[in-house]
């Protein structure tokens, strides 16, 4: 991006957030131990020789540092993203409960997920998020729950190309309404959202792969 800013210091939290949300730029588990351990990490530009151009990534920053902290501190593309839809679940908590464990037995890592009962409330609709390489372990792992009683009307559906874009910050802490800016940004240009996902420091959108870098 030609507009983009170098961040001089970053906090960990913002840097796992952006490394396990596909920024490619630090491995998750790198920042987790430097995390661990209080060690510092030094970004530095592999195409440069001026060490100046450089960000560290450090502990939690100090309250003066956190009411300074940019609001929004990078943005991140994930391209690997499938989303899965169960409908026929009956509605109760054991049988999200079985529906995750089998799924973590195979190590599938599920992200974002949205429930909602259907209309007549007996029966529930799940929605969430995979990897393109976890699709076919995750379809043979759902057609199992069909042998399950009240699971016999069992529809599952998939919906390939899409992507995840995310915005992380620190600053999202203390400033009000950057989700809203978020989705209306997105709206000006047209482009539809499909699943949302939030954290203190993270907003997540899933939307068409064809719109990712747009």
């Amino acid at each position: 991006m030609p507009d983009a800013r170098l961040i001089r210091e970053m906090d960990y939290e913002s840097a796992l957030e952006m490394a396990a949300l596909g920024s490619k730029v630090l491995h998750s588990r790198c920042v987790e131990l430097a995390a661990k351990y209080r060690m510092p990490i030094t970004v530095r530009n592999s195409f440069k020789d001026d060490n100046s151009e450089r960000t560290l990534i450090m502990d939690s920053i100090s309250a003066k540092g956190f009411l300074e902290a940019p609001v929004v501190a990078g943005i991140t593309l994930d391209k690997n993203v499938v989303k899965v839809s169960v409908s026929g679940l009956a509605c109760q908590t054991s049988m999200i409960t079985e529906l995750f464990e089998r799924i973590a037995a195979e190590n599938i890592n599920v992200d974002i997920i949205v429930h909602s009962p259907l209309v007549d409330e007996k029966f529930m609709r799940l929605g969430f998020t995979i990897g393109k390489e976890d699709l076919p372990s995750t379809l043979r792992c759902l057609e199992k729950l069909k042998a399950l009683p009240n699971c016999h009307d069992l529809t599952i559906e998939t919906k390939e190309g899409l992507a995840k874009v995310s915005a992380v910050g620190l600053g999202m802490r203390s400033y009000p309404g950057v989700a809203g800016r978020i989705f209306a940004a997105l709206a000006q240009k047209d482009i539809d959202i499909e699943m949302i996902s939030t954290s203190e420091i993270k907003v997540s959108c899933v939307v068409p792969e064809v719109d990712g870098a747009r």
